[in-house]
């Protein structure tokens, strides 16, 4: 039998016992649960890049059908939704930079509630409630910085981070000081 036979039969096998080799495939995962686990684990940190891009490539193409998926699903479980609405998005805020609850807790407490440039409680509200202090980091290493109010993070996010353009536009409002 030649290599081009072996795969022909072999093609026709795979269209004439889908369901069976598929339940064992099946069965055989259900089996070894932890090590597709963890084969999944590897592919995703060798692959994160390729996985995140095929991701809002999708999503792009798709974004009316994912848009009605998560509308339905929002009017089928309103109680979940609110719920993961508020505390499930601050955890996932929260992991972005490394923090856990209790971590960002404790920089509120220690900041006093308070944004570390300002020195004034959050004032913008979204959804009718004052908005948590966001997590400053540094977009060229990662490394999380302190916690600041809406206004000061994007004063900082429009400078980018250059320091000397904020000392310009200080210099710039002392010279035109009324």
């Amino acid at each position: 039998m030649t290599a081009d036979e072996r795969r022909e039969y072999q093609r026709r096998y795979r269209e004439t016992h889908r369901d069976e080799i598929r339940a064992a495939q099946r069965a055989w995962k259900a089996a070894n649960r932890e090590q597709v686990r963890a084969a999944g684990r590897k592919y995703a940190a060798e692959n994160r890049v390729r996985l995140r891009e095929n991701s809002r490539r999708w999503y792009a193409a798709n974004r009316e059908h994912s848009k009605a998926q998560h509308q339905a699903w929002r009017a089928a479980h309103p109680e979940q939704w609110q719920k993961l609405s508020r505390e499930g998005r601050r955890r996932y805020v929260l992991k972005q930079y490394g923090l856990t609850v209790a971590e960002y807790d404790l920089l509120l407490t220690t900041q006093d509630g308070k944004c570390a440039i300002c020195h004034r409680a959050e004032w913008k509200r979204q959804h009718g409630k004052l908005r948590r202090l966001s997590v400053d980091h540094d977009h060229a290493t990662g490394r999380r910085r302190a916690l600041l109010c809406h206004r000061c993070n994007g004063l900082l996010g429009h400078a980018e981070d250059d320091a000397a353009v904020l000392r310009a536009a200080a210099d710039y409002l002392d010279a035109h000081a009324a």
